[in-house]
Parts: structure tokens; sequence; C-alpha cells
């Protein structure tokens, strides 16, 4: 599966909103907060229903906390995550998708 560029850097800026709230629990990551507007109509996201927008939102959080997790974990085990621990969190992304 593959994710599209604009999606893993809007989940960027989510990690990194939710880097900032390290001491109570994470805040919900919104697309309106990560990306300009010129980028939310850009991306078509303007013809979404509010409940649609919150759905986004709640993937979107979801998925920077995973890559947030990975990438704690990766730091915990060495200063770079190899190529290859990469390559297996991206398929144990694309199985789980698929179960």
């Amino acid at each position: 599966m593959r994710i599209p560029f604009t999606l893993l850097i809007i989940a960027a800026g989510g990690i990194a909103l939710l880097g900032q709230t390290a001491q109570g629990p994470p805040t919900a990551v919104s697309v309106r907060k990560v990306m300009t507007e010129a980028e939310f109509r850009g991306a078509g996201l303007t013809k979404l229903t509010d409940a649609e927008l919150k759905a986004l939102d709640a993937w979107l959080t979801a998925f920077a906390l995973k890559l947030l997790n990975f990438s704690r974990s990766a730091t915990e085990t060495s200063a770079e995550p190899s190529s290859s621990a990469r390559a297996t969190w991206w398929r144990q992304q694309s199985t789980t998708k698929r179960s």
C-alpha cells in the first residue's frame, strides 16, 4: 500500500503537534492545523462534511501516534533506524490494514 506524500507530510506535522503535548494526553491532530488553507483546498478537503473531517482527523491522529511510537522505539534501539527497520514497519502497517 502506498501512502500519498501529502498524508506523510500531514502526519509529520501531527507528530510535531503530539510531541508538544508530552506532559499530558496527546492532542488530536487536525488537518486544518497542519495544512495551509491553500493546501487544504488543493487537496479537495473542502468537499468533506464535518463528520468526514472528524474521521480524517481521528485517522491522522492514530497514524501520527503510530509513527511517533515507532520513532521512539527505533530511537531506543539505535541512533538511526535502519532502512530494514523502516521497511519492516511499513510492511506491518500494510498487513494490519488488510486484516
